[in-house]
């Protein structure tokens, strides 16, 4: 998994399929990521308080199939490379309210690389 992540830059998002859905993290060198998720990974509609965890990046993706995806770098401007990374780390420990539709881990790393929580799953 180590061979692939070469190209990972910080501030870069990581997309990892996870069969029915698709889990996002980014990358802040070191390879670590940042993600939001529920616990264990587990698939959830609403959560009243989830976890900001930082994590090595083969501890996140598991056995998964994963990529490097700024998907919206042709609509936005990302943000300054070490603003991102700097917010990313600060958050860790934090807990907030999770969504699928209004605020999950698509939306979490949008909003870090753009400065805007967007998030294709929100059209389920």
């Amino acid at each position: 998994m180590l061979v692939h992540m070469v190209d990972a830059k910080p501030r870069d998002l990581i997309e990892i399929s996870r069969g029915i859905y698709n889990h996002w993290a980014i990358y802040i060198g070191g390879e670590e990521v940042v993600n939001f998720a529920p616990p264990n990974g587990d698939i959830a509609w609403k959560s009243p308080k989830e976890q900001v965890k930082r994590e090595k990046i083969w501890e996140v993706v598991g056995n998964d199939s994963f990529k490097i995806n700024n998907l919206l770098d042709n609509k936005y401007q990302p943000r300054e490379r070490d603003i991102i990374v700097k917010e990313a780390c600060s958050m860790v420990g934090l807990k907030m309210p999770y969504s699928i539709v209004k605020y999950n881990c698509e939306h979490f790393v949008t909003e870090l690389r753009y400065g805007i929580p967007e998030s294709r799953q929100d059209k389920w």
